[in-house]
């Protein structure tokens, strides 16, 4: 609550429905100076008299609006945790889906490194340059993953927003 000196000649009523009804301090023979106070509230559900206005006018309604304020947290709070759980499951299917695509880089550099050896095996000069070309492909291959991976890694989450921290 606050008060205020303000000069007024009747009531005036306010945006939010608090009514300022002034009243006279001091009078003199030039002057007139009146006080008024302001009173407000804000919340979730209405202040307690506008609730029991509210329980004259149609009894038990007051109930419904606390009941109805409650369900909706309820709800609110039900959404948030499938929110959570949401957030929980796309990045483990994220980390698999890494993880996965690791492993199969892998075998794929594995079998292009053998099908090389293999070839260089084989009788004649065209067989062991060939060989040696993708032997080196191969090898080339996971150097440049590793510098890729090494540069990528520190902006990982640069992209990706933050997860919000929670009021208590």
């Amino acid at each position: 609550m606050s008060s205020e000196l303000v000069r007024a000649d009747d009531a005036t009523t306010v945006a939010q429905g608090a009514t300022i009804e002034p009243q006279r301090i001091a009078t003199g023979p030039s002057r007139a100076a009146m006080q008024a106070t302001i009173e407000s509230y804000s919340g979730p559900i209405p202040h307690p008299e506008i609730l029991a206005k509210y329980n004259e006018l149609l009894p038990g309604s007051a109930d419904r609006i606390l009941k109805e304020f409650e369900q909706q947290s309820a709800h609110r709070r039900g959404i948030e945790k499938d929110v959570v759980k949401s957030e929980i499951r796309n990045t483990y299917l994220e980390r698999a889906s890494e993880f996965l695509g690791q492993i199969l880089a892998f075998l794929a550099m594995m079998a292009v490194l053998g099908a090389g050896l293999y070839v260089a095996t084989l009788e004649g000069a065209a067989a062991k340059v060939g060989g040696s070309v993708l032997g080196a492909t191969s090898l080339a291959g996971i150097v440049v993953k590793a510098f890729i991976q090494g540069r990528d890694k520190p902006n990982a989450t640069a992209g990706k927003p933050q997860p919000k921290k929670r009021k208590p």
